[in-house]
């Protein structure tokens, strides 16, 4: 994906290393789908860059985003216990 500010690294199969302004995440693919953990905030779209990322004759498997694994102090959110 040309003009991206991401980069990414294979780490083992089917789990990337995704590193761009405003992010540090992780794509796991399947079978069916792949999930981006922890988003960021960054300008670009990072969904659109991890289906890049994935083997698929139609351009890159479905991709969910946005899990949340820390919530931020501002959402008034807790861990559970």
């Amino acid at each position: 994906m040309s003009g991206t500010i991401f980069r990414s690294k294979l780490l083992c199969d089917n789990t990337w290393l995704i590193q761009g302004e405003g992010c540090t995440s992780y794509l796991v693919v399947g079978d069916e789908r792949g999930l981006v953990i922890d988003t960021g905030f960054s300008t670009q779209n990072i969904q659109q860059y991890a289906q890049s990322l994935t083997d698929s004759p139609s351009g890159g498997l479905p991709t969910r985003t946005g899990t949340l694994t820390t919530p931020a102090a501002t959402d008034g959110l807790s861990a559970p216990s």
